[in-house]
């Protein structure tokens, strides 16, 4: 009887951390690339890495918000730039600037009500992240995007945090703790 219960309770946490479901957050990491008077972004490729051309210095590669050295030519990345959409959008919210869509990720620039106005990731419902203007901006099928910001003059790289919650995992812990707790409370009463 004994090997059945205990057989049965691992069936169940199986179970369970097969059937449960993915959680995701929405999480950024925000760098600021410097003035975007005279620098342009030029794209974005599928690892979150980013092409400037600054107009003086020439092109510069930026990972993980760390630029590197210019060079006159361009790194030759193979850019994920999404693709301009028509984003979806909550009740009361206007797109304003531009808005790109890649891989199910959804960021653009807008008003809510006509009040709040700066750029927002999605899909429905949108997230606000951060107050301004969108002029330039890319896309990753990962998440990450770059953007130009025209009312701070500013470049700004958003590396996608988000990540999947360890649902089953938090399952299964929780199934097997409940089980020892079990199997100590049954040895102190025996």
């Amino acid at each position: 009887m004994q090997i059945f219960k205990w057989s049965a309770s691992i069936a169940i946490a199986v179970v369970l951390l097969v059937l449960s479901s993915t959680a995701y957050a929405d999480t950024y990491e925000i760098f600021d690339l410097g003035g975007d008077n005279g620098q342009h972004i030029q794209g974005i490729d599928a690892s979150g890495a980013v092409v400037l051309l600054d107009i003086f210095d020439g092109y510069y590669s930026v990972y993980n918000g760390v630029a590197g050295s210019p060079s006159t030519t361009d790194p030759g990345l193979t850019y994920d730039n999404g693709t301009p959409c028509s984003p979806v959008l909550s009740a009361g919210m206007s797109v304003l600037g531009r808005a790109s869509c890649n891989n199910g990720h959804e960021v653009f620039g807008g008003y809510y009500l006509d009040v709040s106005k700066g750029l927002y990731t999605g899909p429905d419902p949108a997230d606000f992240l951060q107050s301004g203007s969108v002029d330039a901006l890319v896309l990753n099928s990962a998440g990450d995007f770059a953007w130009s910001d025209g009312a701070f003059e500013e470049n700004y790289l958003a590396i996608d945090l988000s990540s999947q919650a360890p649902e089953p995992d938090s399952i299964l812990l929780l199934s097997t703790g409940l089980l020892a707790a079990v199997g100590m409370r049954r040895r102190l009463f025996s």
